[in-house]
């Protein structure tokens, strides 16, 4: 709800790769698989992180996509960022203008408060903190419920 599709899908895949245990690039085509995501739209994702200096990708035989940089390095605003841009952090949650501190909306100062708490969120967490998390089991990419036990 917060993000696009691009932007959640986006998500998804660096922090696979982050956490993945492989050296070198992983095919799009297996990460569109691994993650149940369309090929041809991951395809321009990977495209839009590669431009944003998130992703490196190479072509050929052993080619594919891999991250740019150590992934303590990347946060998620950068992620997010690449994909969706940060309008919607600017924009009246009503849709209204104006709407600022002079002529606000019923709805400004409490989405002030979210917007810069969700900001601060993805500013302050990196990819390699939530690759840890997944690593150690506390969280999980998957998309099926496991029974708790």
């Amino acid at each position: 709800m917060l993000f696009s599709k691009a932007g959640e899908y986006g998500l998804q895949v660096v922090l696979h790769l982050a956490a993945g245990q492989h050296d070198g690039f992983v095919t799009v085509r297996e990460l569109a698989d691994r993650c149940d995501i369309p090929f041809h739209f991951l395809s321009k994702i990977c495209g839009r992180l590669a431009q944003a200096g998130i992703l490196h990708s190479s072509k050929g035989p052993a080619g594919g996509v891999c991250l740019a940089r150590p992934a303590t390095g990347i946060t998620l605003l950068e992620v997010v960022q690449a994909i969706d841009g940060l309008d919607g952090f600017d924009r009246c949650v009503l849709g209204l203008e104006p709407c600022d501190d002079g002529l606000p909306c019923p709805m400004h100062d409490h989405w002030h408060r979210l917007k810069e708490g969700v900001l601060e969120m993805l500013s302050g967490r990196n990819l390699g903190e939530l690759a840890d998390d997944l690593l150690s089991g506390n969280t999980t990419l998957n998309k099926e419920k496991t029974p708790a036990g």
